[in-house]
C-alpha cells in the first residue's frame, strides 16, 4: 500500500557539490577492500563526470 508520505521538496541552492579526495600513503599498501573500494568510488567518479553538472 502506497501512503505518499515520503515527497522531494525542490530546495533553492540543492544539490550541494562537494571536491573529495582519495589519499593514501604512498610508502604503504592499501589492503585488499581499501583498494577496492579506491576503485569503486574512481570507477564512479570517471562514469558520472559527463553526467554531472558543473557547480555555479
Amino acid at each position: 500500500m502506497e501512503t505518499k508520505r515520503l515527497v522531494i521538496l525542490p530546495l533553492e541552492g540543492f544539490p550541494l557539490y562537494r571536491r573529495w579526495f582519495v589519499l593514501h600513503r604512498k610508502d604503504k599498501r592499501l589492503s585488499g577492500a581499501a583498494e577496492a573500494f579506491r576503485n569503486l568510488l574512481v570507477d564512479k567518479v570517471s562514469r558520472s563526470a559527463g553526467e554531472q553538472r558543473q557547480p555555479p
